[in-house]
């Protein structure tokens, strides 16, 4: 997969932006940090709830609105918050700044300042085919499966293969 970067917002690609991969396969271990994570999806909620319980203030910010989610999901939440991670659902990234981040309420259309030390990037992911089109012509049959074919958690992951395979 692909992580999504949008190159229009000032700042993310600075020194102090990494991406969650970058977190979660220890390539920062900060403590008492002012961390905040754009994109409040399972693997930025996870993410946050790491780094919470490394000592650090986290923030996640995500443009939509909160979302229903299946229990599982709904006690990671829970677990995140009651461990002090801090959710700004509506809200717009604009800005990335060496010491802060400038997003908008969009509720109430009023930009803000959020002191950050670290800024943590979790905007989602998208298939990546670049491997189906260099090989395709070379077999007789490929198949796109897990998050190459439709992006999802894991049992839809093992189930595409399977499947895949069970057609062969």
């Amino acid at each position: 997969t692909n992580e999504v970067i949008p190159r229009s917002i000032p700042g993310i690609h600075g020194k102090n932006v990494y991406r969650a991969r970058d977190i979660l396969e220890y390539k920062c271990r900060e403590t008492d940090k002012n961390i905040v994570i754009i994109g409040g999806g399972m693997t930025g909620m996870e993410t946050a709830h790491y780094l919470s319980l490394k000592g650090n203030k986290v923030t996640i910010v995500d443009m939509l609105p909160k979302p229903k989610l299946e229990i599982a999901d709904n006690l990671s939440l829970q677990d995140a918050i009651a461990d002090g991670v801090e959710m700004l659902y509506e809200h717009k990234l604009v800005e990335i700044c060496d010491d802060c981040v400038k997003v908008e309420d969009m509720m109430k259309n009023k930009e803000k300042d959020i002191k950050a030390d670290i800024v943590i990037l979790s905007m989602g992911i998208y298939p990546n085919t670049a491997l189906k089109d260099e090989i395709e012509g070379e077999f007789e049959k490929v198949t796109l499966i897990g998050d190459c074919d439709k992006l999802g958690k894991i049992p839809h992951n093992i189930r595409s293969g399977a499947e895949a395979a069970y057609h062969l």
